[in-house]
């Protein structure tokens, strides 16, 4: 073998430790470089297996390093350079996460570029400009924040329908949107909506109290038109009438409180409506009176706990002459009922739901002799010579009813101060004002049943009520 020959020999030797020095040593580069050198020379099948191998993992450590360097550019928010080394690993190795990331990353860059825009637009008072931004964004990025900042923008510009439409889209977080969005239900006549989202307002100012008087005409004629709506009003007045002093607010309250009953009646909501009218006056007046005896009288068609009100302020009601009227929708062969039938008619409806409940095993032997009591003595009043001279306007009425408003006391004074009657009235005088004075309302207790409170309040009568 001559001298160049042994030259090359030793040349492909030394290149060939080399390669196999750095592949063991996982320095794929410096290895491939050395295998080429070999391979130049003389070819060989498994070294360029080995190259190719080289290869594989040179790409592979490529692929990991430029995502790594992606990372650490998207964590100093430099999305941009982020995008193009996560591109470069997609473009050696494509993958469905990589593809995502771009896709955020090119948001996030968008969201970054658009926000300084924003910034500039909102520092210009350009709402145009503010609006065109917004709906470039949105187009990346659909947030709530971004429609918020649309609907505000579209609100500048009084394009109130669209406002109202862009609104619509996402949950309300803040005050100032709150307002903007009322602002825009007002401008287009949905006048409840726009209370509806000033009253959610944390700051109730005086600048906004004032709006919301200025909006009140206008909202009662729109409820007026709809025929609903008047719970909500009733419900937010309510709370505006007990943090304000304002006397309009307070009138305004009343209105919308018998509004809202109006509609709960239409709605058939009778237990809704004891809830509004869950405290009542000490002198009830009568409209009231004709109030909860429909409630009551409603009530009982469906519920027996409602019973003994009902026959308290339906026999109340059904004796009064102004009332009877206002009670009773029946029509006979297209006319009206005599007084004398209306409370004929409205005693057997009483009396039929009496019976039901007792047909059902719903009825107690206390509210039985209740009946039987409250109805006895009301007629008895009522028939007494002397009943119409009361100033009383809910008399003739019920034990219990006199009872519930303090009238007994009044009602006793009454009769104490009239003349003497005929023989033939003096059984039911007696008797029926007996229920009406202190000792009475042991026996009322008695009769119904109540034996141990009867025999507590005649242990509190004092020598003369006795």
């Amino acid at each position: 073998m001559n001298k160049q020959g042994a030259s090359q020999e030793e040349t492909l030797k030394q290149a060939l430790q080399k390669g196999e020095r750095f592949f063991a040593r996982k320095n794929y580069p410096l290895a491939k470089k050395a295998f080429e050198t070999v391979v130049r020379i003389q070819a060989d099948p498994a070294l360029s297996e080995k190259i190719q191998q080289c290869e594989r993992e040179i790409a592979l450590a490529e692929h990991k390093n430029a995502i790594k360097r992606g990372h650490k550019l998207e964590k100093k928010g430099k999305y941009q350079e982020a995008i193009r080394y996560f591109e470069k690993a997609s473009a050696q190795r494509s993958e469905t996460w990589l593809r995502n990331k771009i896709a955020d990353l090119r948001k996030k860059q968008a969201c970054v570029e658009t926000s300084t825009l924003m910034a500039q637009a909102a520092n210009s008072d350009d709402a145009d400009a503010e609006l065109a931004i917004c709906e470039k964004m949105l187009a990346i990025d659909p947030s709530a924040e971004l429609i918020d900042k649309k609907a505000n923008c579209l609100v500048k510009l009084k394009r109130f329908s669209e406002a109202v439409d862009s609104y619509q889209q996402y949950s309300i977080s803040n005050d100032r949107s709150r307002y903007y969005y009322g602002y825009a239900c007002a401008k287009t006549g949905a006048y409840l909506k726009a209370l509806l989202q000033w009253n959610a307002i944390e700051d109730q100012c005086g600048e906004l109290l004032e709006q919301i008087g200025v909006l009140l005409p206008f909202l009662c004629r729109e409820l007026e038109s709809d025929g609903q709506g008047y719970v909500i009003a009733y419900e937010i007045f309510k709370t505006l009438a007990e943090n304000n002093s304002s006397q309009r607010f307070q009138d305004y309250t009343r209105y919308f409180k018998y509004r809202t009953i109006e509609e709960l009646w239409r709605r058939e909501a009778y237990k809704e409506i004891l809830d509004i009218l869950s405290s009542q006056p000490d002198e009830l007046p009568l409209f009231l009176l004709d109030v909860y005896a429909k409630i009551y009288l409603k009530c009982v068609e469906k519920d027996s706990q409602y019973l003994e009100l009902a026959i308290r302020y339906g026999l109340t009601a059904i004796y009064n002459d102004d009332l009877l009227n206002r009670l009773s929708i029946k029509q006979h062969m297209g006319e009206a009922l005599t007084i004398r039938a209306i409370r004929e008619s409205l005693l057997q409806y009483l009396d039929k739901w009496v019976k039901h409940y007792d047909i059902a095993g719903q009825l107690s032997d206390k509210t039985r002799a209740f009946w039987d009591l409250e109805a006895r003595t009301i007629r008895r009043l009522s028939s007494l010579a002397t009943a119409n001279q009361c100033s009383l306007q809910l008399f003739p009425c019920t034990p219990s009813f006199a009872s519930e408003h303090a009238l007994c006391q009044r009602i006793s004074t009454f009769f104490q101060e009239q003349e003497p009657l005929s023989t033939r009235q003096n059984d039911d005088f007696f008797e029926a004002i007996a229920y009406f004075s202190e000792a009475g309302r042991c026996l009322v207790l008695m009769e119904i049943g109540e034996v141990d409170k009867a025999m507590t309040a005649i242990s509190n009568l004092s020598p003369n009520d006795a």
